[in-house]
């Protein structure tokens, strides 16, 4: 059964919001999980700490304890972290897996789920301020109950607007895409992109991301709101795609607004960027859908 999202508006909204998310986070899985066919629930976080030092990102110090309690609070099974730059880290009081090799990629993986045959990649493309950093991506497989492993990768790619910034960006999708091509069952991409679709020279990026049968969690859902409230877009996504018999379905999807929030006290924000979280179950694919959407 579809469920509809309510636009909510009035002084009660962030409560009434807060009431609908519980209860989409909260909801039972359908008979199909109790028959066997699907696996138990997969809820996956992704979040850009915004972990520069200050003045670039001011109350670091402040900010990532935070965002520490709130992860607690949620326990979601996979956390997907970008810009937990390296002298950032220290200040995020809870386990992550960084990768194993020189460079500062600012990416981690933490949540409750054990992930096994972990890998990192290095984008050989960059420009800019990027060029001081070692952007990639970051995977392993997440075992499931009911179910076949799923396949987790996080990323953050080029920064910037304009035509240049966005050929880099369509450079990495072709070596991410490269990268996680063999993988042995359904695969989840998480993270910055970079990219929203109201900017005409990112429609490369999309065409080659759609091509590849990946599908926006958020966009299945009408999770559209914006995860940078800086400018108004949705650099950050959570992409998926079903195979092996499996397919991907979206329980829940939610820009989390930190207004929504009365225990954030100030600085009243986590980052710059606002965190996606999604509840996910793999479901027998019957019909050779590779995404569906309760």
């Amino acid at each position: 059964m579809a469920t509809t999202r309510t636009n909510i508006v009035g002084p009660m909204a962030a409560l009434v919001k807060r009431a609908l998310v519980a209860s989409w986070f909260a909801a039972a899985l359908p008979a199909s999980a109790v028959a066997g066919d699907a696996s138990d629930a997969i809820e996956i976080v992704s979040l850009n700490a915004w972990g520069l030092p200050s003045p670039l990102a001011p109350h670091r110090r402040e900010r990532l304890p935070r965002i520490a309690r709130w992860l607690q609070d949620v326990n979601p099974d996979v956390v997907a972290i970008q810009e937990l730059w390296s002298g950032s880290t220290p200040y995020l009081p809870m386990q992550v897996q960084r990768r194993s090799v020189s460079g500062d990629d600012g990416l981690a993986i933490a949540g409750r789920a054990a992930l096994s045959d972990r890998a990192t990649l290095h984008f050989d493309h960059a420009r800019g301020w990027d060029l001081f950093k070692a952007k990639g991506a970051m995977r392993g497989r997440v075992h499931t109950t009911g179910g076949p492993d799923l396949w987790v990768v996080v990323t953050h790619m080029q920064a910037g607007y304009g035509r240049a910034n966005a050929r880099v960006r369509e450079a990495q999708v072709d070596q991410l895409l490269t990268w996680t091509q063999e993988l042995d069952g359904p695969i989840v991409f998480v993270g910055d992109f970079n990219v929203d679709t109201a900017f005409p020279e990112d429609a490369g990026v999309f065409k080659r991301l759609r091509a590849a049968g990946l599908v926006d969690l958020a966009d299945s859902f009408g999770a559209t709101e914006a995860t940078y409230p800086g400018d108004g877009h949705r650099y950050d996504h959570i992409l998926a795609r079903g195979g092996f018999g499996w397919k991907i379905v979206t329980d829940a999807v939610v820009v989390v607004e930190y207004d929504d929030d009365p225990q954030t006290a100030a600085p009243s924000m986590f980052s710059d960027h606002r965190p996606l979280r999604a509840r996910l179950h793999l479901e027998r694919d019957r019909t050779q859908d590779s995404l569906s959407t309760q």
